[in-house]
């Protein structure tokens, strides 16, 4: 048993739903080809987890293509041919004699999606482009193009790319990237991975779905999209055979059906399909805490625990909590990603390094696209985007109202808006959402009292300000310096800093 954890496994059920899981989960096959130099390796890497696609990793697979292997997914990466070299004349029966040909069962060695790298950098789609994406599609396979290297394009240079993509591939989608959208913000207007991510999805087989989006390495919505499946499916299994979990006063012994449901769950975050990850997992203080909760309401309506509690529990039951496992479960999850938001935004303010800053924005981003009713998300973003000139002042003190709007009690919201505002010269609304911020939670106002200080130094010094201002400055300056001490989330930042 795994004695730690308030959902309790046998841990040779663990062992019997990882083969099941294994089986009735395939690997998805991905076969990425087109023109040499298109930066596949990078656009592979991009997406999915564990860079897969390093140097050291790939594996000969035929002559002219690597395979890349995890434990989710298989990457087929085809050499390519060169526009204009004689590479060219041989790259057809390459790419379909050698390869493609031979897997077109449907089967686990077969092809599922197809990625036709074409590299915006040569400014060209050349009629062998057009052939060799048109014989794909004919021969069954899915397949989308993918233009990468976008950066290397003007503005009339990239609305000439996409306006030939249009007319040369009329009934197949193509998606515009660059692996250099972190480093280059404005790109960002230009990129659509998450379209690219969002259609591959829909066109994996869906036995093949759960372990393609589990290889991905953010797209944080489609995890908890796909996890909603696996509760519905599982939900529907437990009313059919009453399968219930056997609760206790502080644990619940899950039956094969929930572990299953758990186990692919977790997958799907990340957590590796092993035995000793799961009971690890389970035995995690947030897990804990989640089976004691789970437990705790299901014994209350179960009359006589201790004689034949299967007997007492009916489908409906055993539905309803399956699916509240599953659901719990799921928004824990997900509540991490954002977590991690945090923690990388608050790496980023001890070290100042744009890699930590950048982490925090992808999540932040992530966590919008799932669930835009979290006024924490708009102001946290508004800052880190403003700070790598992603998006005016203005812009973020829209963000910022946007947070009011959904939490009008939200003190940062108002301490960040108040923020901005000053930096916009807009010294009369700035102290009037620091005052609100101060008035929400006075014995933890030290920031905003510090900030509301500087805001009247900086109108004072802009020969803007009154005697009245001077005066404010010395007492929001002396009292939030005070104030400091109760301020648990700066104190907390001064010192690990």
């Amino acid at each position: 048993m795994a004695d730690e954890a308030k959902f309790i496994v046998d841990e040779k059920e663990i062992e019997k739903e990882l083969f099941r899981i294994q089986n009735e989960n395939k690997k998805a096959n991905i076969l990425i080809c087109g023109q040499t130099g298109t930066g596949k390796s990078s656009a592979i890497n991009y997406v999915f987890d564990d860079n897969i696609a390093d140097v050291s990793a790939g594996k000969p697979c035929t002559r002219d293509t690597k395979l890349y292997s995890s434990e989710q997914i298989n990457i087929f990466d085809s050499e390519g041919y060169e526009v204009g070299g004689e590479s060219q004349q041989h790259y057809s029966k390459i790419l379909f004699d050698d390869f493609l040909s031979k897997r077109t069962c449907n089967n686990d060695d077969s092809i599922h999606l197809v990625w036709y790298a074409i590299s915006g950098a040569g400014k060209r789609i050349t009629d062998l482009d057009k052939e060799l994406v048109e014989k794909i599609q004919k021969s069954g396979f899915r397949v989308c193009v993918i233009l990468t290297k976008i950066d290397e394009l003007d503005e009339e240079q990239f609305q000439a790319m996409t306006k030939t993509l249009k007319s040369t591939f009329n009934n197949i989608k193509y998606f515009t990237l660059s692996t250099k959208d972190k480093e280059i913000p404005e790109l960002k207007a230009y990129t659509q991975w998450d379209e690219l991510i969002s259609w591959s999805c829909e066109q994996i087989p869906d036995i093949r779905k759960t372990r393609f989006i589990s290889a991905l390495k953010d797209a944080i919505k489609e995890k908890h999209d796909q996890a909603q499946k696996i509760i519905s499916l599982t939900t529907a299994g437990a009313v059919t055979t009453a399968a219930c979990p056997i609760p206790f006063s502080d644990a619940a012994i899950l039956t094969p059906l929930q572990t299953g449901m758990v186990i692919q769950i977790a997958s799907l975050y990340g957590m590796k399909l092993e035995g000793s990850a799961i009971i690890s997992f389970l035995g995690s203080a947030a897990i804990s805490n989640l089976g004691k909760t789970v437990a705790g309401n299901l014994i209350k309506l179960i009359p006589g625990v201790g004689s034949v509690i299967g007997a007492m529990i009916n489908g409906t039951v055993a539905g309803g909590f399956t699916y509240a496992i599953g659901y719990a479960l799921n928004e824990l999850l997900y509540k991490n990603a954002l977590e991690k938001a945090r923690l990388a935004h608050e790496k980023y303010l001890i070290g100042q390094r744009n890699t930590d800053l950048q982490e925090a924005v992808e999540y932040y981003v992530d966590a919008v696209k799932y669930d835009p009713t979290i006024p924490e998300t708009y102001y946290r973003l508004a800052s880190l985007m403003w700070e790598q000139g992603q998006i005016s002042v203005n812009s973020a003190i829209e963000q910022c109202k946007t947070a009011i709007s959904l939490s009008p009690n939200n003190k940062d919201a108002h301490l960040y808006t108040g923020y901005f505002m000053q930096l916009a010269q807009d010294f009369q609304s700035a102290e009037k959402e620091f005052k609100s911020a101060i008035k929400m939670n006075p014995l933890s106002s030290g920031r905003p009292r510090m900030i509301l200080s500087q805001s009247l130094l900086q109108k004072i010094n802009s020969q803007n300000g009154t005697y009245k201002d001077y005066l404010g400055f010395v007492y929001y300056f002396l009292t939030g310096s005070v104030m400091l001490a109760w301020d648990r989330p700066t104190m907390k930042m001064i010192s690990k800093n």
